[in-house]
Parts: C-alpha cells; structure tokens; sequence
C-alpha cells in the first residue's frame, strides 16, 4: 500500500490546525475515545466520508471511503497514547481512481500510525510529529 501523499498530508494538517488551533493536547485514554468519529479533513469526489467507530472491547469498525473495513486497537498500547492497529478486513468493493486511491491512504495512516491524541473534541492520529488523520466526533441527534 502506498505512504501517504505529501498533498494529502498537507491537507489534512491544514485541516487540523484549522479546526484546532492550538489548544493542548490531551493523552489518550480508550473511555475518551470510545464512541462514532468522522474524518475532519478533504475527501474526493466519488468517496464517502470515512467514519470510526470503537467500541469498548477495542474493536474499530466503520467506513474508509468506498469500503468498510474491521480491525482492533491494542488497548494496553492506548494507555500510553500509543495507537497501534493492525491491517483491517475490508470489503472488496469498487470506486472511483480518486476514491480508492483515498481509501488506500486513509486505511495505510490508520496501520501506520503510532500515536494518539484528543483535542477539543477532535481525535488526532499521529507518525512522529506529522498528524496523518483527524477525526471529529459524531453526535447522534
């Protein structure tokens, strides 16, 4: 699977610090992070916003895009702040070129990706010091 594109980690820190300023950063914990996010950042034409759901037992589940994918967190990584998820299962459907190619990147930052973070109600996925995705949380009303 291909690393995130330089343009595409651009927008998603673009998008981060759009939508969080420079509030501090809070060490994540599995009860703060239990619950519906939604991707914050660009999704192409012909792609779905992706979604993720976890769930107390540390199951992850929801939408990459145009696939939907199934994977678990190492909760005992989490107290740490350590995110650590290995490859998903995803269904096997088709999309558009921009889409997939999306979906790729999107599900390779949610494997690579080494720490956590929540701030201002947002959930950051982080590489170092490089945010690769952020999500918002989901409010059912």
């Amino acid at each position: 699977m291909p690393h995130p594109s330089p343009r595409f980690t651009a927008l998603l820190l673009t998008a981060c610090v759009a939508a969080c300023g420079s509030a501090p950063q809070e060490p994540a914990r599995l009860q703060l992070l239990q619950g519906s996010w939604q991707f914050a950042g660009p999704v192409p034409a012909g792609a779905r916003i992706p979604t993720l759901t976890i769930a107390r037992s540390g199951t992850v589940q929801g939408n990459a895009g145009v696939n939907s994918f199934r994977g678990a967190i190492d909760q005992q990584a989490l107290v740490r702040g350590v995110w650590r998820m290995g490859s998903p299962q995803i269904t096997k459907m088709a999309g558009t070129v921009p889409a997939m190619a999306f979906e790729d990147r999107f599900v390779h930052s949610l494997t690579v990706a080494n720490a956590v973070a929540t701030r201002d109600g947002h959930m950051l996925l982080r590489q170092g010091d490089t945010t690769l995705l952020e999500f918002e949380r989901v409010s059912f009303r």
